[in-house]
């Protein structure tokens, strides 16, 4: 089960960069005699957590979509349950993308079906 601020979301989301290295800020530059100086710092928030369907998965309905723009428009922070495990979430500057499985050229209809990617990052 995924919910994001109690909104029901496609069950085959998958969590893209769950795996990725994030919590480690690293910077390197070269000092005027010549020698590297790197520098760290542990990030403590701010994990992406991107969760996209694709063009056979994941597909979510128009109201579903809308609900989500809703959303995305009250720029605040929301609960996210993946599974068994709960983040407190926003959205990232990338928010979120869609694509209909089935392009129209008139405006959708209530059960048209998108392909999602939501781009969220844990506060």
């Amino acid at each position: 089960m995924i919910t994001l601020a109690g909104l029901a979301l496609p069950p085959d989301l998958v969590w893209r960069d769950e795996f990725a290295p994030w919590s480690v800020e690293t910077a390197a530059r070269w000092s005027l005699s010549g020698a590297l100086l790197v520098e760290s710092a542990r990030r403590l928030k701010g994990r992406p957590i991107t969760l996209a369907g694709g063009p056979d998965s994941a597909w979510c309905g128009r109201q579903t979509l809308e609900a989500l723009l809703s959303l995305h428009a009250q720029m605040t922070s929301m609960t996210l349950v993946y599974g068994s495990r709960t983040f407190t979430v926003r959205f990232a500057p990338e928010g979120i993308e869609a694509e209909p499985v089935v392009a129209y050229a008139q405006d959708g209809e209530p059960g048209d079906l998108y392909a999602v990617t939501l781009h969220l990052m844990e506060v």
